[in-house]
């Protein structure tokens, strides 16, 4: 596959490792404003370059833009990106427009430049910070939007309550069909296959789902187990919070 890319931000360095690992075949461009930049960036990546101005149509002409399967747009400017996206889908029809967010409150004017995919670095921190520091709490883990997923993961602490095993878990959510997965991960990282094998302080289940679902299935589960635990206690402390 033909892949151009725009900018030279810091995750320049990890979107061309990804590109090899995945594509190793992959024919690479760099484009930036200055041909000494581009040649540089090049020569330590090992790929093709090319420079002029960035929102001029010719200077893509000139690299035979329309061969291209995926551009990426990541600069370090959203305005220059966003800018760079439209132009990419509405005046050559790139097939795959990628789109890196440097500003979170610049998502909506990304969503609206016809991007196919947008990647927002900033979720993925957001995410593993709510992860690494809450318990007993659903917390939504970031995913490509490509994947059409939800995933939610929470760490169970104070509420573990006996009789919540994995089977119970997954049976709290059979109804909302085979596509909804229930994993529980032990405190010690492994991965709970035992279907009767009962969460203790420190598990963690992750849950994942068809996009849109994932709340249902959450409360479904929230709902099971507090109806256990007015089974073993007699108390109605309410039904969780997602």
């Amino acid at each position: 596959m033909r892949y151009v890319i725009v900018g030279s931000s810091h995750y320049l360095y990890y979107i061309l490792k990804a590109i090899k690992e995945t594509d190793p075949k992959g024919i690479i461009t760099l484009v930036e404003r200055s041909s000494e930049v581009a040649k540089v960036l090049a020569s330590e990546f090992g790929v093709a370059s090319h420079s002029g101005n960035l929102l001029d149509p010719g200077t893509y002409e000139k690299i035979d833009i329309r061969k291209t399967d995926v551009f990426i747009a990541a600069s370090d400017s959203d305005a220059l990106n966003i800018r760079l996206i439209e132009l990419m889908k509405k005046v050559f029809g790139v097939p795959k427009v990628i789109g890196v967010v440097n500003n979170p409150m610049n998502l909506n004017e990304y969503k609206k430049s016809g991007a196919d995919h947008i990647i927002n670095p900033f979720y993925t921190v957001e995410t593993f910070i709510k992860a690494s520091i809450s318990s007993d709490r659903w917390i939504k883990s970031s995913t490509p939007e490509l994947f059409g997923i939800d995933v939610y993961m929470n760490r169970f602490v104070k509420d573990v309550v006996f009789g919540i095993t994995l089977s119970f878990l997954k049976n709290a959510v059979k109804d909302l069909g085979s596509d909804v997965m229930i994993i529980v991960i032990g405190r010690d990282g492994n991965i709970i296959k035992d279907p009767m094998y009962e969460l203790i302080e420190g598990d963690t289940v992750m849950i994942v789902t068809p996009k849109g679902l994932g709340e249902e299935a959450i409360q479904r589960i929230v709902n099971a187990i507090e109806r256990l635990k007015i089974l073993k206690t007699g108390v109605d402390a309410g039904v969780t919070r997602l």
